[in-house]
C-alpha cells in the first residue's frame, strides 16, 4: 500500500516536467515538496480557507480560458465519488502504454506481470486525483488569487508563448492531452502539495503529533539545539600559522560581539550582522545535534554545559572564536528539521494509504473508452511494424551478401 503515494508523482511526471521546465515559479516543478520555507504568510495562505478559490471554481477559470473539449467533462467512472473523464483516463492510459512499449517491448501485453503493473499503474493514478480532488473539496484547500494567476494561469501563458503553433505537436500529439486537461493536471500537482501543508505546517491537523513524535526521538537521544557566530580566523597559506596578532584581532573582534550578545541585543540579527558560519544559511533554525555528532570538541562541550536560553564565553576551535546561545527543541522551528520531514513523510504514506481504502470505484465504462486503446495499440502496432521491417532489413542484407560471397567465388 505505501507504493501508492508514489503514484501522483508517477502520473504526474512527464506532465510536470514538460509544463515546470519554462514556467514553474515559486512552488517548483519536481515531486511536492512537504519541506517549505519557513514563511507565516505563505503558510497562512495555505492553512485558511477563506477566500481562496477551490478545486471546482478553478475548473470553471480554466475552461474559460482555454474551452473544454466534450472528453474533458464526459464521465467514464467514479473513484471515491469523483468523476473520472475521458481526458484523465486518455493520458496515464495512452503514455504509460506508450512507455511500457518503449522500455518493455512492443509486445509487453503478451507478458501476465507487465499488464498487472500497467493496470495497477493507471488505477494508482486515478485514484490519486479523485482521492486529491476529493480532500481539497472537504477541507477547503485552494489557492489565493495571486497563487492561481502566477502558478497556473501566467505559467500557462508562458508555456504557450513558447511553444507556440507547436503546442498541438508537443502535448497533444505527443502526450495525448487537451489543454483543458492540462491545467487540471498542473492544478491537483499544487493541491497534492498544498493537501500536505495543511496537514504538516504548523496548526495542521497532524502537526501536533508529529511534532510529538519528533521531540520525543529528540529528548530520547540526548539531543540538544543551538544557534551559534562564528568569527573566523583569517586565512593562512598552506604551511603557515596563525599569528599571535592575527588571533587577538579575531578575538578582539569577536569579544565585541559577545559584549553586544551580553548587553541584550537580538541574537539573530547579530549573527546575520557578524556570522561566518557558511553552514547556518542550510540551518537557519539552529543545529540539532547530541554527543555523537561530529561537531569539534569544544563546541559541543561549550553546549551542552549551556541552560536554554543561556550565551556561552568565548569558545575556541580550529574555525575561530564561537558565541553560542542554546535553544528549546520543544517551539515551532521543530517542523524545519529533518526528522520531522521523515515522520511527516512516513505519516503522510500512511494517512494517503489509509484514504484510498476509502475510496469506492464505479466499473470502467470499456466501450468508451475502446477509442484510447485502440489508440494506444496504433502505437504498438508501428513499433511492431518497425521492429519486422528491421528484421527484414537485415535478413535481406545477410541473404545479399550471402549472394555476392557465393558469386566471388
Amino acid at each position: 500500500m505505501k507504493k501508492k503515494i508514489l503514484a501522483l508523482i508517477l502520473a504526474s511526471l512527464m506532465l510536470v516536467t514538460l509544463f515546470a521546465s519554462c514556467t514553474k515559479t515559486e512552488n517548483g516543478g519536481e515531486e511536492p515538496d512537504i519541506k517549505t520555507d519557513n514563511n507565516e504568510e505563505n503558510n497562512e495562505a495555505n492553512l485558511s480557507d477563506g477566500g481562496l478559490i477551490l478545486f471546482d471554481d478553478a475548473m470553471k477559470l480554466v475552461e474559460e480560458k482555454v474551452g473544454a473539449l466534450p472528453e474533458d467533462k464526459l464521465s467514464v467512472m467514479k473513484i471515491g465519488g469523483v468523476d473520472i473523464t475521458y481526458s484523465q483516463y486518455r493520458y496515464y492510459y495512452v503514455n504509460y502504454s506508450n512507455n511500457f512499449a518503449n522500455y518493455s517491448g512492443y509486445d509487453w501485453q503478451d507478458y501476465d506481470d507487465l499488464v498487472e503493473s500497467f493496470n495497477g499503474a493507471i488505477d494508482e493514478a486515478l485514484e490519486m486525483e479523485a482521492l486529491v480532488i476529493r480532500l481539497s473539496r472537504e477541507k477547503g484547500i485552494g489557492f489565493t488569487e495571486e497563487e492561481f494567476d502566477t502558478n497556473i494561469m501566467s505559467a500557462y501563458d508562458a508555456l504557450i508563448s513558447q511553444y507556440g503553433d507547436d503546442y498541438a505537436a508537443t502535448f497533444e500529439d505527443n502526450y495525448a492531452i487537451t489543454q483543458y486537461y492540462l491545467l487540471e493536471n498542473e492544478i491537483l500537482y499544487q493541491l497534492y502539495s498544498k493537501l500536505q501543508q495543511v496537514l504538516y505546517l504548523e496548526g495542521g491537523e497532524r502537526f501536533d503529533d508529529i511534532k510529538k513524535t519528533t521531540l520525543d526521538y529528540y529528548n530520547e537521544n540526548g539531543f540538544i539545539r543551538v544557534k551559534h557566530i562564528l568569527v573566523s580566523f583569517p586565512e593562512v597559506n598552506e604551511g603557515e600559522e596563525l599569528t599571535e596578532e592575527q588571533k587577538a584581532e579575531t578575538y578582539a573582534k569577536a569579544k565585541e560581539v559577545l559584549d553586544k550578545a551580553n548587553a541584550g541585543e537580538d541574537f539573530d540579527e547579530l549573527i546575520e550582522e557578524f556570522n561566518e558560519d557558511p553552514g547556518t544559511a542550510s540551518n537557519p533554525d539552529g543545529y540539532y545535534f547530541n554527543d555523537e555528532s561530529t561537531f569539534t570538541p569544544a563546541f559541543k562541550e561549550a553546549s551542552f554545559a549551556l541552560k536554554e536560553g543561556e550565551i556561552s564565553g568565548l569558545v575556541e576551535s580550529s574555525y575561530g572564536y564561537h558565541i553560542i546561545k542554546r535553544l528549546p527543541i520543544d517551539d515551532e522551528a521543530i517542523a524545519y528539521t529533518d526528522v520531522y520531514y521523515d515522520n511527516m513523510l512516513n505519516d503522510f504514506r500512511d494517512y494517503i494509504a489509509a484514504e484510498l481504502e476509502k475510496m469506492d470505484k464505479t466499473e470502467l465504462d470499456s466501450t468508451l473508452v475502446q477509442p484510447i486503446i485502440d489508440e494506444a495499440n496504433a502505437y504498438i502496432a508501428e513499433l511492431k511494424q518497425a521492429h519486422d521491417d528491421a528484421i527484414a532489413a537485415e535478413e535481406a542484407e545477410a541473404a545479399e551478401a550471402e549472394e555476392n560471397a557465393e558469386n566471388a567465388e
